[in-house]
C-alpha cells in the first residue's frame, strides 16, 4: 500500500507555493496602484507648486496697481526709481513666497534693461543674456517650463546654478512689452523627490518631453537613472502643465520582476499536480484514513480567509498612510522654509549689532560658520567700520511720508554699496537705528587696505547724495582693525569721530585717526562767560548779545564732542533760568514761556553747534524784546534809568550806598532797594558789586595795576574785600583771572 505521507507532503508544499504566488500577485498590483497614486500626488505638488508660480506672474502682468506692470508701462508723475525700487521689491516678495523660486528677472524691451531682486542693469552686463537673447529670436522660446540648464546672473559669478526656466512674455494695452523670466532650483525640486522618496527601496525620476533626465531623486542616482530600462518602472506620471514625466518603481528591480514575470506555466504546472494530488490523497485517504480529508477541507477554508483578510488590510492601510504622509511632509516642509527664510534676515541683523557692539565674542571659526550660513564672503584681511548719519533727520521725517523715507534710504544703501563695489571692497550694512546706516567694509587682502582709498569713497558717496538727494549725510570713519573679535573697537571709534560732529559740522567726513591727533579743548574754560551772559541778560544790558556772539565763536573754535558741548548749552540754560527766576512773577511767565521752552526743545534736536547758535540768539531776543516792553510800560522806567546810569557812572565811589542814592533822588532807600529787586532779581549790593567787577575783570585784562590799586579804582577800600567779592562772583581769584587772560 502506497504510504500517503510523502503525497502530503508534495501537495502542502504546492499548495504553499500557490498561496505565495497568488498574495505575490495581489502584492504586486496593491504595490502597483499605490506607487502610481503616490507618484500622481508628487506629480500634482509639483505641477501645483509651478502652476502657482506661472499664475503669481500672470497676476502681476494683468494686476492694475502692480509694480511689475508698472515697470513696463512707467507712469510719468511717479518717480523711476520708486517705481524701479516698487519692482524689485514685488519680485523679492514673489521669491520669499514661493520658496523653490531662485530668482526672477524682468526684461524692458523701450530700453533693453534687466531688473532683478538684486540689481538693475542693461542687457549686455547681464550673466544670463545668451538664454534671454535665444528666447527673443524665437529659434529656443518656451511654451512651458524648460529643461535643466546651468544659470549665471553676475558675470563675477564662478559657479553656475542648475535651474528649470519658465518665460513669459508681458503683452499689455500697447503690445508686448518685455519678458518675465523665473527660475526654479533644481536642488528645490531634488529636495522634493529625496524626502518624498526617501527610501532604499523605491526611486523616482523626473523626464522632460524629449527623454533627457532633469533630475533624479539624488545627484548621485542621475547617470544610473540615465541607464534604467524603461520596462522596470511601476508608474510613468505625465503632466499636461509641463509634458514631463514621473517614473518610479522599486530599487531591487531585477528580483522584484523577476518574481512578478514568474511563469504562468508553472503555476499551471502546479495546479496541475495540486490537483492529481488532491485526487490521490483523496482516494487514499478515502481508503485509509477518512479524518484527512476534513484536515485538507480545513487548511483550505483558513488559506482563503487569511488570503483575503491580507489582501484587504494591506490595501487600506497603504493608502491611508500615503495620503497622510505627504500631507504631512507638505505641511512641515512649508513651515520649515518660511521659518527658515524669517529666522536668516533676523540672524543676520542679529549677529551684525553683535559684532559692532562687541556683546558677543567672535573667534575666527565662528566667523567662518556665520558667513557660510548667510553666504557672504569668508575671507578678511581686515575691517573699518563707518557710519553714515542723516543730518537734520527731524526734518526729513515731518518732509516725507513712511514709503518716500524707506526709498530715500534704500537709495542711500544702494549708492554705498555701488560705491564700494566699483572700488573692489565688500560691504555688509544694517541700520543701527532710524537715522544711522552702520557699514562694514572687510579688505579681502592688505593692499586694498587703504586709507585714502576709503576718504576718496566716502567722499564720493557724500557728494551724490549732497547732489542728488534732498538731505545731507555726516560720516564717521572707525580705525583699521585687523581681527574680526575687534570690530566692536572701529564701531566705538566711528561713533566717537561722529560724535564731534555738533561742533563741527554736518555734511562732512570725520575720521577717527583725524580727531585722535587733534588738541582737545577745555570745556571748563566756557563756564565763566556763561555766566557773564546769564547777568546781563537779566539787567536787560544791551552788551549780553555781544557777549552771547563771543561765547558762540570760542565754542567753535574749540574741538570738543557733543557731549561736551551738550554740557555747555545745559549749563548755559540752567544758569539762564536761575538768573531770570529771581526777578518779579510776570517777568519769569515770559522767560518761561518765550524763552525756557523753545530753548529746551530745540536742545533735544539740533544737529550742529552753528544751527543751534543762530535759532537760540532768534529765540533769545525776542524774550529780550518780551521783558523790555514789560519794563518800560511800568511807571518807574526813567528813574531806574537814572538810578542805573547813576551807578555805573559813580561805580569807584566807596561811599556809593543806598543812602547815597536816597539822598541824591529823593526817595526812599526801601524803595529802591525793592525796585532794583522787581526788575532786576537782585538787591542793590549785590547789583553794585557786579557792575565793579565788571569793570575789574576789564582792569585786569587790559592793565598791569596791582591789585590794590585795581580794588581802589573800583571803589573798594581794602583788597581784601575786594578779592573775597570778587572770587564770590567769578569763582577765582583776581591773580588766577589775570593769569588766565594772559593766556
Amino acid at each position: 500500500m502506497i504510504s500517503y505521507v510523502p503525497v502530503f507532503l508534495i501537495v502542502v508544499t504546492l499548495l504553499i507555493l500557490f498561496l505565495f504566488l497568488g498574495v505575490s500577485e495581489v502584492l504586486k498590483k496593491e504595490a502597483e496602484e499605490a506607487n502610481r497614486i503616490y507618484s500622481t500626488q508628487v506629480m500634482k505638488l509639483i505641477d501645483q507648486s509651478l502652476s502657482a508660480i506661472d499664475q503669481s506672474i500672470i497676476n502681476e502682468i494683468i494686476a492694475n496697481h502692480s509694480s511689475i506692470r508698472d515697470f513696463f508701462t512707467p507712469q510719468q508723475e511717479i518717480n523711476p526709481l520708486f517705481q524701479t525700487y516698487e519692482a524689485s521689491l514685488e519680485l523679492n516678495n514673489l521669491v520669499l513666497k514661493h520658496a523653490i523660486i531662485d530668482s526672477i528677472y524682468l526684461y524692458r524691451y523701450s530700453d533693453q534693461a534687466i531688473l532683478s531682486k538684486n540689481r538693475f542693469i542693461p542687457l549686455s552686463a547681464f550673466g544670463d543674456k545668451e538664454f534671454l537673447q535665444a528666447q527673443l529670436t524665437g529659434d529656443a522660446s518656451l511654451q512651458s517650463w524648460s529643461g535643466s540648464r546651468q544659470y549665471v546672473e553676475f558675470s563675477s559669478q564662478t559657479e553656475p546654478i542648475s535651474v528649470i526656466t519658465l518665460v513669459r512674455s508681458v503683452i499689455l494695452f500697447s503690445g508686448e512689452e518685455g519678458k518675465i523670466v523665473t527660475n526654479v532650483k533644481i536642488t528645490a525640486l531634488q529636495k522634493i523627490l529625496q524626502d518624498l522618496f526617501d527610501s532604499g527601496i523605491s526611486y523616482a525620476e523626473l523626464v522632460d518631453g524629449e527623454g533627457n533626465v532633469i533630475l533624479s531623486r539624488n545627484g548621485s542616482e542621475l547617470e544610473r537613472a540615465k541607464q534604467k530600462p524603461t520596462e522596470m518602472y511601476l508608474s510613468d506620471i505625465h503632466s499636461p502643465i509641463t509634458n514631463w514625466h514621473l517614473r518610479s518603481g522599486v530599487e531591487a528591480g531585477k528580483v522584484y520582476y523577476f518574481i512578478s514575470n514568474f511563469s504562468y506555466i508553472w503555476l499551471i504546472i502546479g495546479l496541475s499536480i495540486v490537483a492529481l494530488g488532491v485526487i490521490w490523497i483523496v482516494y487514499i485517504t478515502r481508503r485509509n484514513y477518512r479524518p484527512v480529508e476534513l484536515m485538507i477541507n480545513q487548511i483550505q477554508s483558513l488559506s482563503f480567509k487569511i488570503s483575503q483578510k491580507l489582501a484587504t488590510h494591506t490595501g487600506g492601510n497603504q493608502l491611508s498612510f500615503i495620503e497622510n504622509a505627504v500631507e504631512n511632509l507638505i505641511e512641515e516642509s512649508n513651515k520649515f522654509q518660511q521659518r527658515h527664510e524669517e529666522n536668516i534676515v533676523f540672524r543676520k541683523k542679529v549677529f551684525f549689532q553683535e559684532a559692532l557692539e562687541g556683546s558677543r565674542e567672535i573667534t575666527p571659526e565662528q566667523w567662518t560658520d556665520e558667513m557660510i550660513k548667510f553666504e557672504r564672503p569668508v575671507k578678511y584681511s581686515g575691517f573699518e567700520v563707518v557710519l553714515f548719519e542723516m543730518d537734520k533727520f527731524t526734518d526729513f521725517k515731518m518732509s516725507y511720508n513712511q514709503k518716500d523715507q524707506y526709498l530715500l534710504k534704500f537709495i542711500l544703501c544702494s549708492v554705498i554699496a555701488e560705491v564700494a563695489q566699483n572700488n573692489g571692497v565688500i560691504v555688509w550694512h544694517e541700520w543701527m537705528d532710524h537715522h544711522i546706516v552702520g557699514v562694514l567694509y572687510q579688505y579681502q587682502d592688505e593692499q586694498g587696505e587703504n586709507s585714502e582709498r576709503l576718504a576718496s569713497m566716502m567722499e564720493e558717496v557724500r557728494e551724490w547724495v549732497q547732489s542728488n538727494l534732498t538731505f545731507t549725510v555726516t560720516i564717521g570713519i572707525g580705525s583699521l582693525i585687523k581681527e574680526a573679535a575687534l570690530i566692536y573697537r572701529s564701531y566705538d571709534d566711528a561713533k566717537q569721530a561722529l560724535g564731534y560732529k555738533s561742533g563741527l559740522g554736518s555734511n562732512r567726513i570725520i575720521a577717527y585717526n583725524d580727531i585722535e591727533m587733534s588738541p582737545k579743548g577745555d570745556m571748563f574754560r566756557h563756564l565763566q562767560p556763561v555766566r557773564t551772559v546769564s547777568q546781563q541778560f537779566r539787567l536787560g544790558n544791551p552788551s549780553w548779545g555781544e557777549e552771547l556772539e563771543a561765547f558762540f565763536d570760542e565754542l567753535e573754535k574749540t574741538l570738543l564732542s557733543r557731549e561736551d558741548v551738550e554740557s555747555i548749552l545745559n549749563y548755559l540754560i540752567y544758569q539762564m533760568n536761575r538768573e531770570l527766576m529771581e526777578l518779579s512773577e510776570d517777568y519769569g511767565e515770559i522767560w518761561r514761556n518765550k524763552g525756557l521752552q523753545p530753548i529746551n526743545e530745540l536742545l533735544q534736536r539740533f544737529d550742529t553747534l552753528r544751527e543751534f547758535r543762530g535759532k537760540a540768539s532768534l529765540i533769545l531776543t525776542e524774550t529780550s524784546e518780551h521783558l523790555e516792553r514789560i519794563r518800560e510800560g511800568r511807571n518807574n522806567r526813567s528813574l531806574l534809568a537814572e538810578v542805573r546810569s547813576y551807578i555805573e557812572a559813580n561805580y569807584f565811589d566807596p561811599d556809593l550806598s543806598l543812602n547815597h542814592l536816597s539822598d541824591k533822588f529823593q526817595i526812599n532807600s526801601k524803595y529802591v532797594s525793592q525796585l532794583f529787586k522787581e526788575e532786576f532779581g537782585e538787591n542793590f549790593v549785590d547789583y553794585l558789586a557786579f557792575v565793579r567787577m565788571e569793570h575789574a575783570k576789564q582792569l585786569l585784562s587790559d592793565t598791569s595795576m596791582s591789585v590794590q590799586d585795581i580794588a581802589g579804582k573800583v571803589g573798594y577800600q581794602h583788597s581784601v574785600s575786594f578779592n573775597r567779592v570778587f572770587k564770590r562772583l567769578t569763582g577765582k581769584t583776581p591773580v588766577v583771572f589775570r593769569s588766565e587772560s594772559v593766556k
